[in-house]
C-alpha cells in the first residue's frame, strides 16, 4: 500500500505545484479528478506562506495505472524553500498505514521518500517525460497484489514476503532494474504451483507492447522451496539460477521463448512453452533439453514424489543423464534419454550395472532404433552377463530391432521377439519368443537347482494390466531339474509345456497347464490359486491324459518315493484318470489301468495284471466299476488273483460283495472294503476280513520262522487306515497249535515307508506244548500253555520292547532236550557234563509239576522271571528263579540266576538253545 499511496502523492503534488511557491496563501478544493494516472475525489490542497504549513485532505485518492482502489488520506507537513527547490516533511496517515513522508521538488522532477517502521521508498518522479526511479527496502509484497498482478501471470497471487528493488519504471511501457526477495510465497488459483519462503536476486526487464507484457529475467536461488505436479523442491539443498524470456500473446496465451535452469548437484536444462492460463490442461507446447542430470539427486530434488508414486520408493538410481522432451497440446510428443554409467538396484534381488545408451521415441512416424547396453545385470536373484538389446520405440509401444542375446544362468538365452503394444485393441499387450540352453541354476539352501536346461518357445500378456492373463507355448529340450525332493532329467526329444493363467480379484486361475512328454505323460491341469492364503490352492484339477508307468515313474517320480522310502519300486504298464480337489478337500478320483505291474524291491507289496478301474466323487453316486489282478504279494505273502467290484455312494468308495483271495494254500475272504476319502476326519479307509485254513508250513517259510504244523483261521472285525496308521478294531482270533490265540491294540504306522513302526497285545490259551516245542525246536513237551505279551512294539520290525510271560496249566512231561534247551534259557549255557548229567541221560523223559519264564525287555535289556512273575530285585538274596518245578522222579528243577541278560545274546541262546553252561539241576 506505501508505494501505491507514495506513487499517488507524488503524481499529485507534481499536478499542483508546477513551480515553486510563492509569498502567500494558496487554497484549493477539487471535488473530483478522473484520469488515466490519478483519481481522487473531495480533494483539498492548503498551503500558508506565512506558517509555512502544507495541508493535503482527500476522501479518496487512486491511480489506476497501479490498479490501486485507494484510501483516505492526511499529510501535514512544515514547507521549506531554497532557491528553486522546495520541501516538506511531516507524518503521513492513511488506512492500515503510519510513518514519515518526506517531498522534494525543483523545476525538473519530484522527490518522495516514505519511511516506516521497517520498510523505506524513495520515488523520483520527472516533471516531464521520462521514467519514474523507485528503490524500496524491506518493501512488503502480500499488500500489493493488485497492484503487481498486471505483471504477475494471469490467476497468479502473492501470499507475503519482503523486497529490495532499485527499479525505473515508464507507465504502461516498461519496467526494468534488480532485486531481492525474502521469504516471498506466491501460488496460481488451482494450486497446482507455488512458491514458498523463497529467497533470491537478480534482474528483470518488462515491457508493454501494444497492451501485452514481456519479460526478460535472471534469478538466484539460494532458499525456498517449489512446488508443482505434485513435487517439492527444496532449494536449500544447492543454490540454483533460471533465466526466463516470456511474452503475452495476442490470445491470451503466454510465450515463454527461454528458460534455462541451472543447478551445480543436480540438474541443469533449457527450454520453450506456450501456456494458455484460462484452459483446463494450461499446457500449450513443451520443449525440454535436460544438458545434465546426476543421478540420485536429480530425482531426490525434482521427482520424489512422482517416484514414490511410481512405486519406486525402494529404487537405487545412480549415474548420469541427458534427455530431451517435447510436448504438444498437452501430449507427450517424444522423448530421448541418454544413459551413461547409470546403475539401478531395487533393494532385493534386482540391479542392473552400467546402464549406456540411448532411448528415443516419437509420438509420429518412425523412430530411430535405440540401444540400451550393461556391464551385469540381476534379476529376482538370477545373474545376466553382459549384454544390449536395439528397439523400435513406436507411439503405440515398443518392439525390438534385431535378435538379443543374453548370457544367463551359465547359458545364452536368445530373444528372438519382444512387442509391446500399447493400444488398448482387446489383443495381446506383450508377445515374446526365446530360446535358451545350457541354463544351470543352484539356490543357496540347495533346494533347487538346474543344469544344462535347454527352453525354448512363445509367451503372451492380454488384457488388463492390473490383471493381465499369460499365456506359454514352450517347449523343454535336455537339461536336469531338482526341486525338493523331485529330480527330473528331460530328454533330448522336446518335453511341451502350455500354460493358460489370469490374475484376477487377489487369486490367480489357471485355465489350463498342459504337460505333454511323448510316449511318457500327458496331463492337463486347471486350478484356482487364492493369494495370501494357506493353504493357497482353493482348487485343482488334473486329467491324467496318458501314463506310461515305467518312463513316468523313472523319469518324474524315482526320486520323490525314494524320499518317502520307495525308492525300489519298478512300475509297468499304463494309466489314465481323473483328479480334482476343492478348497475342503478330494473332489473326484478315477483311473483306468491297463496291464499295469508295480513291484517293491525291499518286498513290501507287488501287484501284477491290473486292469480296470474305479470311479468315485465326494457329492454324486457313480455306476460300479471292476479292478482285476493276476497276483498280489503283500509283506512277502504271496496272494493269488481276483476281481474286485466298487461302487461310490455318498461320498464313499465301497466293495460291492465279498471276494476271496487264495493264499498260503487257504483264503482270505474279504467281506467289507469302504474307502473315505473326505471324511471329517481325514483320508480313512476301512475293512473286515477272514482267514481260512492258511498252511503254517507255508507261512512259516515266508517269514523265515521254524516249520509250524497245522493251518491259521480266524476273523478281523475291522482293519481302519487313517493317513499312514493301520489299526486293528476289535482284535483279531487265531486258531493255531490247537488253541487260540488272540490280537488287540495293533497299531502299524508308516507300513510301507521308512521305519515302519507296529505296537499290539498279544494273549493266548490252551496250546498244545508238544507242537509248540516242535515247531521251536525246543525239545519235546507235553502239556498246555498259556501267555501273554504285552506291550509289544517293533521299529522297522526289529524288536525294541514288550513283556512276554510263558506258563504252563498244570504239569507234563519233558524231554531231556528240551531240559537243555529251557536250561540255556535262564543265564546259563546248557547242562554241564558232569556224573549228575550223565545220570540224567538215562532217562528219556522227565515229568514236571510246573513251567513258567517272563522276560520284560527295556533298552535291549531283558529282565527275567519263572513261575512266579513278580522279579526279585537284582542282587538280592533272592535274585535266582524258577523256571521249571519237577515232579516224579527224577525229579528236577531248573533254576535261572542271570535277572538282566542282554537282548542280543538271549536272542543267541535261543538260536543256539543246546550250547553253553546250564543252571543248577537238584
Amino acid at each position: 500500500m506505501s508505494v501505491r499511496l507514495g506513487l499517488a502523492l507524488a503524481i499529485l503534488v507534481a499536478a499542483l505545484l508546477p513551480a515553486p511557491v510563492r509569498a502567500g496563501r494558496l487554497a484549493l478544493a477539487v471535488d473530483r479528478i478522473d484520469g488515466p494516472a490519478l483519481q481522487a475525489s473531495d480533494l483539498r490542497l492548503q498551503v500558508d506562506e506565512a506558517s509555512g504549513e502544507v495541508v493535503v485532505e482527500a476522501a479518496r485518492l487512486a491511480v489506476p495505472a497501479l490498479r490501486w482502489s485507494g484510501d483516505a488520506l492526511a499529510w501535514r507537513c512544515q514547507l521549506q524553500q531554497r532557491g528553486e527547490e522546495s520541501g516538506c516533511a511531516g507524518p503521513l496517515r492513511s488506512a492500515g498505514l503510519a510513518g514519515e513522508l518526506k517531498v522534494r521538488a525543483d523545476p525538473q522532477q519530484i522527490g518522495l521518500a516514505f519511511i516506516g517502521s521497517a520498510a523505506r521508498i524513495d520515488l523520483t518522479v520527472p516533471r516531464n517525460a521520462g521514467p519514474v526511479h523507485i528503490q524500496v527496502q524491506r518493501l512488503p509484497l502480500a499488500p500489493l497484489q493488485e497492484a503487481l498482478s498486471a505483471w504477475l501471470p494471469a490467476r497468479m497471487r502473492l501470499l507475503g514476503g519482503d523486497v529490495d528493488a532499485d527499479l525505473h519504471w515508464t507507465p504502461g511501457e516498461r519496467v526494468d532494474g534488480r532485486f531481492a526477495v525474502a521469504d516471498l510465497g506466491l501460488e496460481d488459483a488451482a494450486r497446482a504451483f507455488g512458491i514458498e519462503e523463497l529467497d533470491g536476486h537478480g534482474q528483470a526487464e518488462v515491457e508493454w507492447i501494444d497492451g501485452r507484457m514481456r519479460a526478460h529475467a535472471q534469478v538466484g536461488f539460494v532458499d525456498g522451496t517449489l512446488s508443482g505436479g505434485g513435487e517439492r523442491i527444496r532449494l536449500a539443498d544447492a543454490p540454483a539460477d533460471l533465466e526466463l524470456a516470456l511474452q503475452e500473446g495476442a490470445d491470451g496465451r503466454w510465450e515463454i521463448d527461454r528458460f534455462q535452469w541451472g543447478d551445480a548437484d543436480g540438474l541443469v536444462a533449457t527450454g520453450s512453452a506456450s501456456l494458455d492460463p484460462a484452459a483446463p490442461a494450461p499446457l500449450v507446447r513443451l520443449a525440454l533439453d535436460v544438458e545434465g542430470a546426476r543421478l540420485p539427486g536429480a530425482v531426490q530434488r525434482y521427482g520424489r514424489s512422482a517416484w514414490r508414486a511410481a512405486g519406486l520408493d525402494r529404487l537405487q538410481v545412480t549415474g548420469a543423464v541427458r534427455a530431451s522432451l517435447r510436448a504438444e497440446e498437452g501430449r507427450l510428443a517424444g522423448f530421448a534419454v541418454d544413459l551413461d554409467g547409470v546403475t539401478v538396484r531395487d533393494g532385493t534381488a534386482a540391479a542392473w550395472q552400467n546402464l549406456h545408451g540411448r532411448l528415443a521415441w516419437a509420438g509420429q512416424g518412425e523412430s530411430a532404433v535405440s540401444r540400451l547396453g550393461w556391464t551385469s545385470a540381476t534379476v529376482a536373484g538370477v545373474g545376466i552377463g553382459r549384454g544390449s538389446v536395439a528397439l523400435h520405440l513406436r507411439p503405440d509401444g515398443l518392439a525390438l530391432a534385431q535378435p538379443a542375446q543374453l548370457a544367463v544362468l551359465g547359458g545364452t538365452v536368445v530373444l528372438d521377439r519382444l512387442d509391446i503394444d500399447l493400444r488398448e485393441n482387446g489383443g495381446p499387450w506383450l508377445q515374446a519368443r526365446f530360446a535358451a540352453s545350457g541354463l544351470r541354476y543352484d539356490s543357496a539352501d540347495g533346494l533347487y537347482a538346474a543344469a544344462g536346461l535347454g527352453v525354448g518357445g512363445a509367451l503372451q500378456l492380454e488384457g488388463p494390466v492390473t490383471q493381465p492373463r499369460l499365456r506359454v507355448d514352450a517347449r523343454i529340450e535336455g537339461g536336469e531339474v531338482l526341486a525338493g525332493a523331485l529330480y527330473v532329467r528331460f530328454p533330448s526329444t522336446p518335453v511341451a509345456v502350455g500354460l493358460d493363467a489370469e490374475l484376477a480379484d487377489g487369486r490367480i486361475d489357471v485355465h489350463a497347464l498342459d504337460w505333454r512328454d511323448p510316449g511318457v505323460l500327458d496331463v492337463h491341469a486347471r486350478a484356482r490359486i487364492a493369494l495370501g492364503e494357506v493353504p493357497g490352492v482353493a482348487a485343482l484339477e488334473l486329467d491324467l491324459r496318458q501314463v506310461e508307468l515305467a518312463p513316468a515313474l523313472a523319469r518324474y517320480a524315482q526320486s520323490a518315493l525314494a524320499a518317502k522310502g520307495y525308492g525300489e519300486i519298478a512300475a509297468d504298464g499304463a494309466l489314465s484318470g481323473h483328479l480334482a480337489f476343492g478348497a475342503d478337500g478330494l473332489e473326484r478320483l478315477d483311473f483306468a489301468a491297463r496291464s499295469v505291474t508295480l513291484h517293491d524291491g525291499g518286498g513290501r507289496f507287488a501287484v501284477t495284471g491290473l486292469d480296470g478301474g474305479i470311479d468315485w466323487r465326494h457329492r454324486a453316486d457313480r455306476p460300479p466299476t471292476a479292478l482285476q489282478w493276476r497276483s498280489m504279494e503283500l509283506l512277502q505273502i504271496p496272494l493269488g488273483g481276483a476281481s474286485a467290484r466298487f461302487a461310490s455312494r455318498r461320498g464313499r468308495l465301497a466293495l460291492v460283495e465279498g471276494i476271496g483271495i487264495d493264499v498260503l494254500g487257504g483264503q482270505i475272504r474279504l467281506e467289507r472294503l469302504d474307502l473315505l476319502p473326505r471324511s471329517p476326519r481325514g483320508e480313512r479307509y476301512s475293512a473286515s476280513f477272514a482267514i481260512a485254513a492258511i498252511e503254517m508250513a507255508q507261512l512259516s517259510k515266508v517269514f523265515g520262522w521254524p516249520s509250524f504244523p497245522g493251518n491259521l483261521s480266524g476273523g478281523i472285525p475291522e482293519v481302519v487306515l487313517a493317513g499312514d496308521t493301520v489299526e486293528l478294531r476289535g482284535g483279531l482270533d487265531l486258531y493255531v497249535f490247537d488253541g487260540y490265540l488272540g490280537l488287540s491294540g495293533l497299531r502299524l504306522e508308516r507300513p510301507f515307508g521308512v521305519a515302519p513302526s507296529l505296537a499290539a497285545d498279544i494273549h493266548f490259551q490252551n496250546f498244545d506244548l508238544e507242537q509248540v516245542t516242535s515247531a521251536f525246536s525246543l525239545g519235546g513237551m507235553t502239556g498246555r500253555l498259556d501267555g501273554t505279551i504285552a506291550d509289544l512294539r517293533l521299529v522297522d520290525w526289529g524288536l525294541v520292547g514288550f513283556d512276554a510271560w510263558l506258563r504252563t496249566k498244570g504239569g507234563g512231561r519233558m524231554s531231556y532236550k528240551a531240559v537243555n534247551d529251557v536250561a540255556s534259557l535262564g543265564g546259563g549255557g546248557g547242562l554241564t557234563a558232569n556224573l549228575q548229567t550223565m545220570a540224567l541221560q538215562l532217562f528219556d523223559t522227565f515229568g514236571y509239576r510246573r513251567f513258567g519264564i517272563r522276560c520284560r525287555l527295556q533298552a535291549e535289556v531283558c529282565t527275567m522271571a519263572g513261575i512266579e512273575p513278580a522279579s526279585a530285585p537284582v542282587g538280592s538274596a533272592g535274585d535266582g528263579y524258577t523256571i521249571v518245578e519237577g515232579a516224579g522222579l527224577p525229579r528236577i528243577s531248573i533254576v535261572g540266576h542271570r535277572r538282566r541278560v542282554d537282548w542280543p545274546v538271549l536272542v543267541e541262546r535261543i538260536r543256539e538253545a543246546t550250547s553253553g553252561q546250564g543252571p543248577i539241576i537238584e
